[in-house]
């Protein structure tokens, strides 16, 4: 008789749908993302962020992935 292994993974709650199911991890901007340094993007353009006036702007993400997507990097 084989032992039953008992580790098993982790089972995954059934009603919740997790991104890395729905998102094609091999698309260019998945890998895009996965490549950039966003803690140093944070530093350089969050000086340009103002939170206290006025509408908030875009996402600083947003912000460097559109350029990035467009080639205007």
């Amino acid at each position: 008789m084989i032992p039953r292994d008992n580790c098993q993974a982790p089972q995954r709650d059934l009603p919740v749908t997790y991104l890395e199911d729905i998102l094609n991890t091999r698309h260019e901007l998945v890998q895009m993302g996965k490549r950039t340094d966003w803690k140093a993007c944070e530093q350089h353009f969050g000086r340009l962020y103002d939170i206290e006036s006025g509408c908030p702007g875009p996402f600083i993400r947003l912000h460097v992935g559109l350029r990035r997507s467009t080639g205007n990097h």
